[in-house]
């Protein structure tokens, strides 16, 4: 069984082409999904009710990506704007705490005079 930061390295590659070498960070920030969110989780059997999800943030060293057809647009956007844009909590914490640890920030300071 893979580990999460072989999932994420896994999943970076296929879904973006960032290799398997780059830099990841792994973040505090977890979260659970429930399984019917997966088509596939029928197979999964009915002792599974949730996933639980893993957050990492990864180094690109350019700012080209190679997008699977899984996806159908990717941005690079300030922090503010890519908060507004998710739906999930579980995201927009990753996120803020990508945020915070880039900056060198600690999880009480307030950027720029915002919270």
């Amino acid at each position: 069984m893979e580990t999460a930061l072989e999932a994420a390295r896994r999943e970076a590659f296929e879904e973006a082409g960032i290799p398997a070498n780059a830099s990841f960070l792994r973040l505090d920030t977890t979260a659970s999904i429930r399984v019917t969110c997966f088509p596939e989780s029928e197979i999964w059997g009915e002792d599974r009710f949730v996933v639980p999800e893993h957050a990492f943030g990864v180094e690109v060293a350019s700012e080209r990506v190679s997008m699977s057809t899984e996806h159908v647009d990717v941005r690079w956007l300030p922090f503010a704007d890519a908060e507004a844009l998710l739906r999930f909590d579980s995201n927009r914490t990753a996120l803020w705490e990508l945020n915070q640890r880039i900056r060198g920030l600690g999880p009480r300071d307030i950027p720029d005079g915002r919270e």
